[in-house]
């Protein structure tokens, strides 16, 4: 898996998440819908919000763990460290990834969330799989940051089928204009899907292994 993590650690530090283009090809994609399609296993909601979350079968491809979570574990040692927050993260290969399908029909969405307690690493993936304009309409992916004494900061982020986004689900260190360093937070959802299906695949990090 070849990333330019330079850029990608740069856009995390600078607005709590990153794109990744085109992560998974064509093939990649479709495999993944062959397996949500025949899934039966639903997990309970983890928020307020509408959709269903589907289990996933079997075990992910390990280069798209091992690929990301060293990086991602270091990350989060220094955002800690620079926090002054207890707790680190070993930074060899990932241990077993708690991925999940989300499934959303038409108007249907996903509230705003920060984190859910299922994932130890404080940074998530979650992959496109379905074909804006073509399988659905709307259901943008939504981040809004939370700063102290501010508004809140909203952004939707475009995702093109087998593109991906990785995101804070933590606070981060974020210097304000007099240089004070604080933690921001950032949450993410998904906005009312105006017509037809939208699958994505979400990840979360285990602390390592």
């Amino acid at each position: 898996m070849s990333l330019d993590w330079p850029s990608l650690i740069r856009c995390l530090d600078e607005d709590g998440y990153a794109l990744l283009p085109g992560l998974l090809d064509a093939g990649t994609v479709q495999q993944w819908r062959r397996q949500a399609k025949g899934m039966g296993t639903r997990l309970a909601p983890l928020e307020p919000g509408r959709g269903e979350w589907l289990a996933t079968a079997g075990a992910l491809p390990g280069e798209l763990g091992d690929g990301l979570y060293p990086a991602l574990a270091r990350l989060a040692n220094r955002w800690s460290e620079e926090l002054d927050e207890p707790g680190r993260y070993p930074t060899g290969p990932a241990g077993a990834i708690d991925a999940r399908f989300c499934h959303l029909g038409t108007g249907e969405y996903l509230a705003l969330r920060q984190g859910d307690g299922t994932a130890a690493l404080p940074l998530r993936l979650a992959i496109l799989l379905a074909c804006p304009r073509s399988d659905f309409t709307g259901g943008e992916f939504v981040v809004t940051e939370q700063r102290p004494r501010m508004q809140s900061r909203a952004t939707v982020l475009p995702l093109r089928q087998g593109d991906a986004v990785l995101f804070s689900e933590g606070r981060r260190p974020v210097r304000n204009s007099l240089g004070q360093r604080y933690g921001a937070g950032l949450k993410h959802g998904t906005s009312r899907v105006r017509s037809g299906q939208r699958l994505s695949l979400e990840l979360g990090f285990p602390a390592g292994r």
